[in-house]
């Protein structure tokens, strides 16, 4: 593919992901059976003329295909990753961020603030799909990083906390790979309501930067999964203290986050989305983690994996 050709597959991606997230969210990709345009626009109370220029598109792209006189299934493959492996709930998730990408020649004009997440504490069911959306990605990563911990550092925690955990990716790791431990995820908001709905691992509800909510408990094990990147530097480095104020004597902090100074290129993936909506850019400098490091008597091990974001375990010397 020359460079002009990829560039212009890149510009007309935006457009396929507008389509992508409208299909999304009308519930077009959820058909479990073939369907004719006319009879979809009906039951949905869609524009007839709309919707079949959509799955013309859809089509176009290979998520949707005809099966001849006027009807059209969704390609069974994408239909499998879609629902079976959950990405549907991350892409709903993405559309109701999709207004922050299109502003973003304003934003930089100084137009328009990053996007807010204060409907995370008021809106049950947008903090329910922003849960779910989290845990269809993190899922995998938490387990893979955490039977890497596990063959690394050969410690049998007692007792793990997830901090800002959603759905509990990590808390669900770590119970798996250490059935005997006391974990519990710490959430604010509506997505400790979900939380508490989703699965059987207590969840401590308040805000990690509130010192109140961590009680007088120690934790052998304490998980933040990219939970510092969207903070402000001074709110990073109260959660960190008290993290470590609530650390026990062996214990450690498992950072799984986007770093600046990583060479990997996951950030593309997932720390573009956390530039535009946070507003402290969404990563985090591994020398400013060095020198927090230094300061409270932290050693600082990078786990093996390459991937972003990326594993880092700070321990007590």
């Amino acid at each position: 593919m020359s460079t002009k050709e990829y560039l212009l597959n890149l510009a007309l991606g935006y457009q396929a992901s507008q389509a992508i997230f409208t299909a999304v969210k009308i519930g077009l990709l959820e058909q479990p059976e073939s369907f004719e345009c006319e009879w979809f626009a009906d039951a949905k109370g869609l524009s007839k003329d709309g919707v079949a220029r959509l799955v013309l598109f859809l089509e176009r792209l290979g998520i949707v295909k005809s099966v001849g006189n006027g009807q059209y299934i969704v390609n069974s493959e994408v239909q499998q990753i879609l629902i079976g492996e959950r990405l549907i709930d991350f892409l709903k998730h993405q559309s109701n961020c999709w207004e922050n990408w299109t502003q973003l020649d304003a934003m930089l004009n100084h137009k328009h603030s990053r996007g807010s997440q204060a409907w995370l504490a008021n809106d049950l069911p947008r903090a329910k799909l922003f849960a779910s959306a989290l845990h269809s990605i993190s899922g995998a990563i938490a387990k893979r990083t955490i039977a890497e911990l596990k063959e690394m550092w050969r410690l049998q925690p007692r007792t793990i906390l997830d901090v800002g955990g959603g759905l509990g990716s990590f808390a669900y790791a770590c119970q798996q790979a250490w059935e005997q431990s006391d974990i519990a995820i710490m959430e604010q908001g509506c997505v400790a309501e979900v939380a508490k709905d989703y699965g059987n691992i207590p969840v401590i509800e308040g805000d990690v930067r509130d010192e109140k909510i961590w009680g007088e408990k120690k934790w052998d094990l304490i998980v933040m999964s990219q939970i510092l990147s969207p903070l402000d530097i001074s709110d990073r480095n109260i959660t960190l203290s008290h993290a470590k104020t609530h650390l026990s004597q062996n214990g450690a902090i498992l950072l799984v986050d986007f770093f600046d100074d990583s060479s990997t290129l996951g950030s593309a993936r997932f720390g573009l989305h956390m530039w535009i909506v946070s507003e402290t850019g969404g990563t985090l400098k591994l020398n400013w983690l060095k020198q927090f490091c230094a300061e409270n008597n932290f050693r600082l091990i990078r786990l093996c994996s390459s991937e972003e974001p990326l594993p880092i375990l700070l321990q007590k010397k």
